[in-house]
């Protein structure tokens, strides 16, 4: 083993997914890892370079891991770099294989963190022998009913059952959850099924009940029910209905009219609806069919307004499905983000954790929720904060804080990205740029030691994972490395002697877009003056950058969504759907606002709260449809001629509010007298409209806005006692 180096470990597996995470977990362990996809080019590394430890999964092509491990302790030169097998494997057979080929030590999959790191360094730190090692001992096995024999070492032997038993307890850990987790969601099923069949009884009941006709389609067409009312109107028994094709169009999630044929020549008109549903386990529709033909007889005058009342209808449940899909969405992009995305709520408690968060805090999201987050949340830019990992490595995140709208409530969305490779490759590239700064100077300084160190140079370029080219003071290339080729699409050929195609400014990084037929790359360009050949010149890296920059763009992109995202629903949150006023939840939280700021700087603050005057009756007499476009135009009224200061909200039903900052008791009771002109004034459609106004002005001894609304509340009350049509302030009563 290097005592005073990383200890640099082989890892062969023939998973590429499964190699990187293993390679990324030893690495942040503090290793050194380099990796093969098979046994016979995990032997050609050996041969190349010193490890101190193998760690070989069993199953793979070419050369599997028992062979790999019998192969390395046969070689004299090998023998005493240990071998730890990490399978899903974990049989007695295999236990045995794993004896019979010599390896140090047997880890199953899935593994725990801390578990292969104390084997690890168990075996890369042996005790230091005090005696000859001792020796191989053959043992007869009996397993499933034959005999094997096992050669192994005592401690070899010891070493196996307890790495085995380790395991075994590790995976009777996960079986207790697992049962756990099993028996708690066992219990939910049959209370969901006790629910189900009461659900299912009420729901057969409903239909063999209902005074509405109902017939169940499957996605074919054919009756599969049809209750005794649907028969009655149809003017058919069950069985002439039963797997027989249903007479109307199937539209689901529309109302529309339908023509019944009866006898004696008549026709019924009929309301048909149409909804998706399961039935006996299969997708079908479930039709309603109401008998309206008297109403449409006697109603005749209201058709055209049930028509638009139907249009909005229609609009509202587009517009849900449309909220439904788009908070769908927003939660997958949520759980499926690679960043760590927390929702934290006004008390800076945790709402919401993804799965990569949970990573990222190293605690589960029931852990997590209702708990405070540790880390201030700062709005303006992002910042940096530092983790622990599961091995206690330091992880440094980004982190990012916008505001956004959690089940209607305001919030904060925190996301996490892990730049710790980011940071370290900055704080690399610094170290490296550094380097090659002293290096030229170096150079300069040292002219008679450059042709002695050219050939090192040279091989250090050679073997650069970045493309370097070597330019003379007449912008000719003069050295290229393979790298480089293959980034600019040329031979070495094309690119000697010839011009460089790029301009090139000393210790400047910048951008470049290099084009190989329908294909472009992004490469990032950085030089620096150097000396080649005795003759001062200008040496080139180009790295390809191409998928950093589609991640980049990735993230902006998911960004905007979110944003999009939390302004639609804010806008919704705080919206009367009716009006589009601001709403009583809006109202509330500019009064208090309004109120705090008038006490804290002594100003006057007023309040109009008003009624539309006979509502109901109206109403009753001429329909909804015509209410609610009543209280529209009031709602367009009030906000057409309020200041830009003021907020007109609706306050609920038929009442609406106006908040009049800087405004004294006279000017509030001239704005409310405005306000009822414009109103009664109006050209009405069905009969005139008015309006009463209660008003009130913010008191020293009024201890909050609730007193306040009161104030108006009660002078309104008492404009409605006189008269209505009237304006009534609290502090001049009648």
């Amino acid at each position: 083993m290097q005592t005073n180096a990383t200890p640099q470990i082989l890892v062969v597996e023939d998973s590429e997914p499964q190699a990187l995470a293993l390679r990324r977990f030893l690495e942040n362990s503090g290793f050194g890892v380099t990796t093969a996809a098979d046994g016979k080019l995990a032997l050609g590394q050996l041969a190349d370079r010193k490890f101190d430890l193998v760690i070989t999964d069993i199953e793979m092509p070419e050369m599997n891991g028992l062979d790999l491990s019998k192969s390395i302790k046969a070689d004299p030169a090998l023998r005493s770099i240990p071998v730890l097998l990490l399978s899903r494997f974990a049989s007695p057979d295999h236990l045995l294989d794993g004896i019979d080929a010599r390896a140090d030590c047997y880890v199953t999959k899935p593994f725990e963190p801390a578990h292969l790191l104390q084997h690890l360094r168990a075996l890369l730190n042996p005790a230091s022998p005090t005696s000859p090692p001792p020796a191989e001992h053959t043992l007869t096995v009996q397993l499933q009913g034959r005999d094997r024999q096992v050669t192994a070492t005592p401690t070899q032997l010891l070493t196996f059952l307890l790495s085995t038993y380790e395991g075994a307890l590790h995976q009777n850990d996960q079986l207790t959850r697992a049962q756990d987790q099993l028996q708690q969601r066992n219990q939910e099923l049959r209370s969901q099924g006790h629910r189900l069949k009461a659900s299912e009884r009420n729901l057969q009941a409903l239909l063999e009940n209902k005074v509405e006709g109902v017939v169940v389609i499957d996605q074919k067409g054919l009756v599969r029910f049809v209750n005794p009312a649907a028969q009655t109107l149809l003017q058919k028994p069950e069985q002439q209905l039963i797997d027989k094709p249903f007479p109307f169009t199937i539209v689901p999630d529309e109302t529309r009219e339908v023509t019944v044929p009866i006898s004696g020549g008549e026709l019924i008109i009929a309301e048909l609806h149409v909804a998706d549903t399961v039935w006996e386990g299969e997708l079908a529709y479930v039709a309603s069919l109401r008998d309206i033909t008297q109403r449409k007889q006697d109603e005749q005058r209201l058709v055209r307004t049930q028509a638009l009342l139907d249009e909005r209808n229609q609009k509202l449940q587009e517009q849900g499905h449309r909220l439904r899909v788009s908070e769908r969405n927003y939660r997958a992009l949520l759980e499926n983000n690679v960043d760590g995305m927390l929702v934290i709520d006004e008390s800076n408690a945790v709402w919401f954790a993804n799965p990569a968060a949970e990573i990222l805090l190293q605690k589960s999201a029931a852990d997590l929720r209702q708990q405070p987050f540790p880390h201030p949340l700062t709005l303006d830019a992002p910042s940096e904060i530092e983790l622990t990992d599961g091995a206690g490595e330091n992880v440094i995140a980004e982190m990012r804080v916008t505001d956004t709208v959690w089940e209607d409530k305001p919030a904060f969305l925190v996301t996490l990205q892990d730049i710790t490779e980011r940071k370290q490759n900055e704080l690399k590239l610094i170290k490296v740029q550094q380097a090659l700064r002293d290096q030229n100077l170096k150079l300069r300084e040292q002219d008679r030691r450059l042709r002695t160190s050219e050939k090192n140079f040279r091989t250090l370029l050679e073997n650069s994972a970045d493309g370097i080219i070597v330019v003379d003071q007449k912008k000719i290339v003069r050295f290229v490395t393979p790298s480089a080729v293959v980034l600019l699409g040329k031979a070495g050929g094309e690119l000697l002697g010839k011009p460089f195609e790029f301009p090139l400014v000393p210790d400047e990084t910048r951008e470049i877009e290099i084009s190989m037929g329908d294909q472009t790359t992004i490469a990032e360009l950085h030089g620096v003056d150097t000396v080649w050949e005795g003759e001062s010149a200008f040496l080139a890296s180009i790295r390809d950058i191409t998928q950093r920059k589609q991640d980049e763009r990735k993230i902006q992109e998911q960004q905007a969504q979110l944003e999009e995202a939390n302004a639609q629903l804010q806008a919704l949150a705080i919206s009367d759907g009716l009006t589009g006023l601001k709403n009583h939840r809006a109202f509330k939280a500019k009064i208090n606002e309004e109120f705090q700021r008038a006490n804290r700087f002594q100003l006057p603050l007023s309040l109009l709260l008003l009624d539309v005057d006979h509502f109901k009756p109206f109403n009753d007499t001429f329909g909804h449809p015509a209410g609610d476009e009543v209280l529209r135009r009031v709602a367009r009224l009030l906000e057409e001629n309020a200041r830009t200061t003021d907020l007109v909200a609706r306050y609920g039903g038929e009442e609406f509010v106006v908040i009049l900052p800087y405004t004294d008791q006279d000017e509030t009771v001239l704005a409310g007298e405005r306000f009822r002109e414009i109103i009664a004034s109006a050209d009405w459609d069905k009969r005139a409209i008015t309006a009463s106004f209660g008003a009130a002005t913010l008191l020293p001894t009024m201890g909050d806005a609730a007193e306040l609304i009161a104030a108006a509340d009660a002078a309104l009350y008492m404009s409605k006692q006189n008269g209505r049509n009237r304006v009534t302030h609290a502090a001049n009563p009648p």
